[in-house]
C-alpha cells in the first residue's frame, strides 16, 4: 500500500504583503535576469543549474515617485494574475511570457513580488518536469524571501516545500526529505499556523518517513497537518478528508489495524457529514475539482477513492 505523497497543487506557494515591520526591499539582481530566460518555451528542455547564491543585501526600489510606483504594482499584479489563470489552463507557455513581464516590474518595485514572481516560474519548471530549472528558481525565491522576511519566516518554509517538490515528483524522497525537515523545522520555530498551506511540508515530511518504515513520526506530521487544514479549511472540506484518509493508510502500513480501523471511521463520518452538508452536484465538482489540482498517478488514485466513496453513499440515500 503506497503511502505516497505527490502534490500538484497550485496552492502551495504562500503569497505575503511586505512586512510592516521594516524589513528591507530586495535588490534588484543580475541573476534574476537570467533566470527569467531559463524557460522562453515549455516545449524545451531548460539547462540551467539551480542556483547557489542568495540576494545580496537588501537596497531601495529603483522607484522614486509613488504614482510610478503604484503603476508598477497594478502592472505586475495584472501579468501575475494572468500567469496564474494560465498555469491552472495548462497553458504553460503564455505562463511564463506573463512571468517574464512579472520578473521586470518586480526588479523595479525590489520587494515580495520577486519571490512570487520566481517562486511561480519554478512551478511552471515544476509541471514542464525540468526539475534542475525549478530548482533555480525557488533557490532564488528563498533567497528573496530571506533578504526580506528573515530566515525562519513561514514563507520560507512554504518555499522549502516547494523545493522539496522538485525531487518528490523526480521519485527521490532521500533528496526532498532535508528540504521537508527545513520547512517543518520552521513551522514548528514560528509556533503557529496561518495558513491551509502550511500542512504541505508535515504532510510531505509524513509520506517520506512512512515509506522508510518510521510510522511513528509519519503518525504524528499527518496529525499536525490534519489539525492546520481542519482550523482553515473546516473538517469536511476534500483536503481535510484526504489527509484523514491518509493517517488511515499508514497507521494500515504500520500495522496498527484498530487505528487504521479507527481513522478510517473519522473518515467516513465526515465523508457522511459533507454528504448531509451539501448537494449531490456541488460535492461531486468540489471533489473532482481537488482530483484535478493532482498531477500524479498516485495522488489520482487517492482522490478516485475518496471520489467512490463519496458516490456510492450518495447512491444509498
Amino acid at each position: 500500500m503506497s503511502t505516497s505523497r505527490r502534490n500538484g497543487k497550485k496552492g502551495t506557494k504562500q503569497e505575503k504583503a511586505p512586512s510592516k515591520t521594516g524589513a528591507k526591499d530586495v535588490p534588484p539582481s543580475k541573476a534574476s535576469k537570467k533566470a527569467a530566460t531559463t524557460v522562453p518555451n515549455p516545449k524545451s528542455q531548460a539547462t540551467a543549474e539551480p542556483a547557489k547564491a542568495k540576494p545580496s543585501a537588501a537596497k531601495t526600489s529603483r522607484i522614486d515617485s509613488p504614482a510610478a510606483r503604484k503603476n508598477a504594482e497594478m502592472r505586475w499584479q495584472n501579468h501575475y494574475s494572468a500567469a496564474r489563470k494560465a498555469v491552472a489552463g495548462d497553458d504553460l507557455h503564455s505562463a511564463v511570457l506573463e512571468l517574464q513581464a512579472c520578473v521586470k516590474f518586480a526588479e523595479e518595485l525590489a520587494d515580495y513580488r520577486l519571490a512570487n514572481s520566481f517562486a511561480e516560474l519554478g512551478f511552471v519548471a515544476l509541471k514542464l518536469r525540468e526539475f534542475e530549472t525549478a530548482r533555480s528558481f525557488i533557490n532564488f525565491a528563498i533567497g528573496v524571501r530571506e533578504t526580506i522576511y528573515g530566515a525562519d519566516d513561514p514563507s520560507v518554509a512554504i518555499e522549502y516545500n516547494n523545493l522539496a517538490m522538485t525531487y518528490e515528483w523526480n521519485g527521490d524522497d532521500d533528496m526532498a526529505r532535508p528540504h521537508l525537515e527545513k520547512a517543518v523545522e520552521i513551522l514548528e520555530k514560528h509556533g503557529k499556523f496561518e495558513s491551509a498551506n502550511q500542512a504541505e511540508p508535515y504532510e510531505g515530511l509524513a509520506s517520506v518517513c512512512a515509506n522508510h518504515g518510521q510510522y511513528r513520526r509519519a503518525e504524528q506530521l499527518c496529525l499536525k497537518a490534519i489539525q492546520i487544514r481542519d482550523e482553515h479549511l473546516g473538517r469536511l472540506n476534500p483536503l481535510s478528508m484526504k489527509t484523514v484518509q491518509f493517517l488511515s493508510r499508514i497507521h494500515e502500513a504500520a500495522g496498527n489495524h484498530s487505528s487504521a480501523s479507527a481513522a478510517s471511521d473519522v473518515y467516513q463520518q465526515r465523508l457522511a457529514e459533507y454528504a448531509d452538508s451539501t448537494s449531490y452536484g456541488a460535492a461531486a465538482e468540489a471533489l473532482k475539482r481537488v482530483l484535478n489540482s493532482r498531477d500524479t498517478t498516485s495522488e489520482k488514485e487517492k482522490y478516485d477513492t475518496c471520489i467512490a466513496d463519496f458516490l456510492k453513499l450518495m447512491a444509498r440515500r
